[in-house]
């Protein structure tokens, strides 16, 4: 009996010595800035690009809801043009894909830079301008067969070029 009082009162001081050995509290996290070129952007108006964006799902339709999000973007020497890095699509733990579209400007957008599409010509990308950029399901699903109940993620990889202005032949 004498040796688990002798225990118990161990156990105690040793948790009353580390409650007083406490470390100093701290505060930690990442600063992220960008200062775009004065002559071409494109950037998301908005934090809408920081983190995970939530494509909801809507029982009735049998679809993912569209997002809708805008981009500010500007080239003072030329046009703007934009690809996809990959195809966009969601997938779940399993490997099943749900296609996705991704429009910027009403331009649709593939995989690949030699599919690149103008989004502004010359004249419109010459001083900033607002588009919006929507993700849509491409794929209509029935209740046969809609996609398993889960968790689905997905990268959107959108690449904008400067399109240079069209070489008139004066000067040469």
């Amino acid at each position: 009996m004498l040796n688990r009082k002798t225990l118990s009162v161990v156990v105690l001081l040793s948790c009353a010595f580390s409650a007083s050995a406490v470390t100093n509290p701290e505060v930690k996290f990442r600063l992220k800035a960008n200062i775009p070129s004065q002559s071409f952007y494109v950037q998301p108006v908005g934090n809408w690009n920081d983190g995970d964006v939530k494509m909801l799902w809507n029982e009735a339709a049998l679809s993912l809801n569209a997002i809708s999000h805008p981009l500010a973007m500007k080239n003072s020497a030329g046009g703007i043009s934009a690809y996809l890095l990959e195809d966009a699509q969601l997938s779940n733990v399993d490997g099943t894909p749900i296609p996705l579209s991704v429009t910027v400007n009403n331009v649709l957008l593939t995989a690949g830079s030699s599919a690149s599409e103008t989004i502004l010509p010359e004249a419109e990308a010459a001083t900033t301008r607002q588009v919006n950029m929507v993700v849509t399901q491409t794929t209509k699903f029935s209740d046969a067969d809609r996609p398993p109940a889960g968790d689905y993620y997905g990268d959107v990889t959108m690449i904008f070029d400067s399109l240079l202005p069209p070489d008139t032949g004066e000067g040469s």
